[in-house]
């Protein structure tokens, strides 16, 4: 699941985060990152968020946690599970919420600043996933529906204020491009 944060948030949210981080600028005595940093705006928060994320598949991240599931731990028994025998499992509704914390600084007019911290906070309320297991590793994911929430925060600024859950549906199989070990 690859999202472009640029069509979730507002571009006027960026623009208030901007502001938020421009205030935590000021009171850290970085008056001078804080004025470049209100010559830069919200677009360039949100297009720096937006390529930051752009590395993340969000499905392989929250497989991740998946795969500490208890109902998978017995596959890592090879008595109940023979190597080289895929097993499906389906784990039904549950919620999950992955945090992000991107870094970045900004330079403008000769000035940089000390690094900015975000907190992007993702739940994914899952209706259903299918696992497929091999080998005491969880290797595709697939089927289901997922809803997608998002709250973003600038240091102690939270913006914006109200997005509703978001419709990502999961891929008939999406095959892992690294199996991820049952913990």
């Amino acid at each position: 699941m690859k999202i472009d944060f640029n069509e979730i948030f507002s571009a006027e949210a960026f623009d208030e985060a901007a502001q938020g981080i421009k205030a935590e600028l000021e009171a850290g005595g970085d008056s001078k990152a804080a004025k470049a940093l209100e010559a830069l705006g919200g677009s360039k928060i949100s297009s720096a968020l937006s390529d930051k994320m752009q590395e993340q598949d969000l499905l392989v991240v929250f497989a991740e946690g998946w795969a500490m599931a208890k109902e998978l731990r017995d596959h890592k028994d090879p008595k109940k599970y023979p190597p080289e025998t895929p097993s499906f499992v389906k784990l039904g509704s549950f919620k999950q919420v992955v945090d992000f914390h991107p870094e970045f600084t900004f330079s403008a007019m000769g000035v940089e600043s000390k690094p900015v911290k975000l907190t992007l906070s993702v739940t994914g309320q899952f209706e259903a996933v299918e696992l497929t297991v091999l080998n005491a590793h969880v290797t595709e994911a697939g089927g289901g529906k997922c809803k997608l929430s998002f709250d973003l925060k600038a240091g102690g600024v939270r913006f914006p204020k109200k997005i509703e859950a978001l419709d990502y549906p999961i891929p008939g199989r999406k095959k892992f491009p690294k199996p991820i070990p049952i913990k």
